[in-house]
């Protein structure tokens, strides 16, 4: 605010009381400042934690009963399905009272299973939607739909396995975003948090729709902001260290 009240006009034109770097601190300060002071802001809201607004975390219940209550206990008895020899890893986990057992191949391809109860159906890639909805809907209730998200949605997490989809269950105003790959909620929507995700996701990492789909754009915007930030960050320094000389002299 002080660098907009010192500018002058002087015959129709706007100009700095500055001179030379002053006057380029200047000015780029105040090229600065709107996106300075958002991502300061937003910064700061990355480290929220729950403070402000909801974690997107599930509760322990909500937890407890999205995964059931399997046989962990029948697992050791069970030899796993035969396993390609690209397996590179394997592990398990609990969803709606079944145990899965997961290979990977690669970092985009792998296959489930379910181990516990024994298996009635060959393996499959990835959860599909009405697998995701009877449980979703019977461990929270409430829930009018589960569908895929689309890459291009507002609030679209990626899975950790790129091809796979990622599957939200609307119950009410809480939206359960799971990953198709392993069953894991990546994220629980409510108002609070779908706030956030524009504060500080939009803000602070140029998460926005119109750019997510034009990635050159924005990485070009980014990097015309960084240079401009660099700039005013240099002048800053000569600023400063001319002043550390006249001190010392």
């Amino acid at each position: 605010m002080v660098g907009l009240f010192r500018l002058r006009r002087v015959r129709d034109r706007i100009v700095s009381p500055f001179r030379k770097w002053h006057a380029w601190h200047h000015w780029l300060g105040l090229a600065c400042a709107a996106f300075v002071m958002t991502w300061i802001v937003s910064g700061w809201l990355s480290m929220d934690h729950g403070r402000l607004f909801s974690t997107g975390a599930l509760t322990r219940s909500e937890a407890d009963r999205i995964a059931g209550t399997p046989a962990w206990g029948e697992l050791t008895a069970t030899v796993p399905a035969s396993l390609s020899s690209a397996t590179r890893e394997i592990e398990w986990f609990a969803f709606g009272g079944r145990i899965h057992q997961r290979y990977r191949t690669g970092v985009d391809a792998q296959q489930l299973s379910v181990v516990v109860p024994a298996p009635t159906a060959p393996a499959f890639p990835f959860l599909q939607a009405d697998q995701i909805n009877v449980v979703i809907s019977h461990a929270v209730g409430s829930c009018s739909s589960t569908s895929a998200v689309a890459p291009d949605d507002h609030y679209f997490p990626a899975s950790e396995v790129a091809p796979a989809p990622v599957y939200r269950s609307i119950c009410g105003d809480v939206w359960y975003q799971v990953d198709g790959a392993s069953g894991a909620n990546l994220e629980k929507l409510d108002a609070q948090r779908r706030t956030y995700r524009w504060l500080y996701r939009a803000l602070h990492t140029f998460d926005f729709p119109a750019l997510m789909t034009r990635p050159s754009l924005r990485s070009a915007i980014i990097v015309v902001l960084c240079a401009f930030g660099a700039a005013f960050s240099i002048t800053g320094i000569v600023i400063a260290w001319r002043r550390l000389r006249l001190e010392f002299r």
